[in-house]
């Protein structure tokens, strides 16, 4: 009998012992999956707060730094520059038919100007349209074939204000971006030491001529590319064709009791290469 519940008991250990086996082993795997769902959960949120941070980011990016077709540009450059001109002088003393001179042949003796323009989005991206202004200081001329010790004609301080637009097709190879345009305006010529040695000459004649500035008009197409050094600076280079004319002076009255008409017009050729900076505003 003793044998028999001895046999029982160890059985019914033996059971038990399964069972809390079973138990710790359910056990355990819930805790596993628990633990495994928690970093999961924890992971995703952290992937999620990764991607708003970076969208707020680029949010925050975008707003500060416009995309480079839609900003404002400010720049200022070098114009450097050849030109052929024609001066046409004419003159009517009396009444007779007017007289005109034969046209002289003249180049330019200055070769560089100083230019600055700013540029506003206009429409479309790509295109903008603004404004700028071109100082030509000690704006000179003289004969192609002058001798080196020959002193230019000093015309004077030069200045072209006009508007400008023009339209950029971005990334064409690389960064870089291809600049189609023109420039048209007006311009002042403060009379230098030869010119102003003309018009006075004029006025002991008798004779009533505008002491200046004198006007004139342009136009210019032009051509270029613009490459960005940063996020806010570019480099630009342009080359165009100008088409200029001045009108050196017109002058009429009596001279020695004799009605007369003087005028002089500079009609002038220019092809320039333009080197700068473009500032994203």
């Amino acid at each position: 009998m003793e044998d028999i519940q001895s046999k029982l008991y160890q059985r019914h250990a033996r059971g038990h012992r399964a069972s809390e086996a079973r138990v710790l082993s359910a056990m355990f795997a819930i805790g596993a999956a628990t633990l495994f769902a928690t970093h999961a959960r924890a992971a995703d949120s952290k992937a999620k707060a990764i991607a708003q941070a970076e969208k707020a980011d680029a949010g925050a990016a975008s707003s500060t730094a416009p995309a480079a077709s839609e900003a404002s540009l400010l720049g200022v450059g070098l114009g450097l520059f050849v030109e052929d001109s024609e001066r046409t002088q004419q003159s009517l003393i009396g009444g007779q038919e007017p007289q005109e001179r034969e046209p002289e042949e003249l180049v330019s003796a200055s070769v560089f100007n100083i230019q600055v323009w700013y540029l506003r989005p206009l429409l479309v991206p790509g295109l903008r349209w603004g404004g700028g202004v071109a100082w030509f200081s000690g704006y000179s001329l003289e004969e192609p074939d002058a001798d080196d010790d020959a002193e230019p004609y000093a015309a004077g301080q030069m200045f072209q204000i006009g508007l400008q637009g023009e339209y950029e097709l971005s990334q064409v190879v690389s960064k870089l971006g291809v600049i189609l345009g023109l420039r048209a305006g007006g311009a002042l010529l403060f009379p230098g030491q030869d010119l102003q040695a003309e018009l006075d000459a004029l006025e002991r004649r008798g004779l009533d001529v505008w002491g200046g500035p004198q006007p004139g008009v342009y136009v210019a197409p032009l051509v270029g590319v613009r490459w960005p050094l940063s996020a806010r600076v570019n480099l630009r280079a342009d080359i165009s064709a100008q088409f200029a004319k001045l009108w050196l002076y017109t002058a009429d009255g009596e001279a020695e009791g004799i009605t007369s008409e003087q005028s002089a017009v500079l009609t002038t050729t220019r092809t320039q290469l333009l080197i700068g900076l473009d500032f994203s505003l």
